[in-house]
């Protein structure tokens, strides 16, 4: 099991490792592989599954069946070495305190040894307010996780008042508005249907990509030629070309270009390409994507347009975010920057 980045966080300690040996020396981001969509063994509406509990670390015990009819649960799986996971607990924490009057349960699930999860939950103290479990020998995690074809953390489930799961994924992804719909009941899961449908469809383009980035990475990293560096710029539209409609990989791809100390040619050019592509792939405002695009126009020359995405990206970022002091960083410093010269040309 891997830990996933958060949704709408690009640092490059939140690079992870994927399937091939250079890449993963590059590790690009987690994003650039499929990790959420559900598989042919489970859907959505499908009954949720009892949860397998070998000890309650903190509160507890829970049973899922007892809460039918009344309670909407919220279930996540974490460990306490993935650093995305420990992101993710003060907005669990947060989310709870807004909605256990509403009829709102979080529970924390991990198949970690009993005394390590016991001692990262008490050093946590109050900054991890709900219910933690330890996994049954991962029977929970197969229950669900595996059921989903899940293999990333952190990684929430919500269980409606009738006891069917209706929503997968990141716990960043906006789950507050989630769990405000599935109470008032507008929540559409056959649109949400629709839209694992579309995610399925992206991921197998990404997965189609993953060549092609393997071949770019081998063109921009230390060891290749100047003429090795003039052939990057084409495999990577070959990237965009094939992942359009995407805004995750072109999106980590412009972050990556710009950032990664392993890329010895940064083609800022194509950085911005990625990002606008992104940019324009999204449906609605994505705080990293909207980042990624703030920084392109920066690298390029353009220092005011940057600071009009930064702003947009900070007021995407969910108010208890932990990245939000460094997207201000970030505007702090376009703000700085002096305007390009009068009549210099835009890249």
């Amino acid at each position: 099991m891997r830990a996933a980045r958060p949704t709408q966080s690009m640092g490059e300690n939140q690079m992870m490792q994927t399937t091939t040996g250079r890449w993963a020396a590059f590790a690009i981001a987690a994003a650039l592989m499929p990790v959420a969509a559900p598989s042919p063994g489970a859907d959505l509406g499908d009954p949720a599954a009892p949860l397998q509990v070998a000890e309650w670390a903190k509160h507890g015990p829970i049973d899922l069946a007892q809460g039918k009819g009344k309670t909407v649960y919220v279930i996540e799986f974490w460990a306490t070495w993935c650093p995305p996971c420990r992101q993710t607990i003060p907005h669990l924490t947060q989310l709870r305190k807004e909605f256990k009057d509403k009829g709102v349960e979080i529970i924390g699930v991990s198949d970690e040894k009993a005394d390590t999860v016991k001692g990262f939950v008490t050093q946590m103290g109050d900054a991890m307010d709900y219910p933690v479990a330890i996994d049954d020998g991962g029977a929970t995690s197969k229950a669900y996780m595996g059921a989903f074809g899940v293999s990333t953390i952190p990684h929430a489930f919500i269980v409606n008042k009738e006891g069917k799961v209706v929503w997968v994924g990141h716990p960043m992804d906006d789950l507050g508005g989630i769990l405000t719909q599935v109470l008032a009941g507008t929540y559409d899961i056959e649109r949400a249907k629709r839209a694992a449908a579309r995610e399925k469809a992206l991921m197998e383009k990404r997965t189609a990509a993953m060549p092609l980035l393997d071949e770019y990475l081998k063109l921009v990293g230390a060891d290749a030629s100047a003429e090795d560096n003039q052939k990057s710029a084409a495999v990577g539209d070959k990237v965009l070309e094939t992942v359009k409609g995407d805004t995750e990989i072109p999106s980590m791809l412009a972050w990556a270009i710009m950032n990664h100390k392993r890329i010895a040619y940064r083609d800022l050019k194509l950085a911005l390409r990625a990002a606008e592509a992104a940019h324009k792939a999204a449906e609605e405002p994505e705080a990293g994507v909207l980042r990624s695009y703030a920084r392109a126009l920066f690298e390029n020359g353009r220092p005011a347009e940057a600071v009009t995405y930064q702003k947009q990206a900070i007021e995407a970022l969910a108010k208890d975010d932990p990245m939000r002091e460094d997207f201000s960083k970030d505007l702090e410093k376009y703000q700085a920057a002096p305007p390009p010269q009068s009549g210099a040309a835009k890249p």
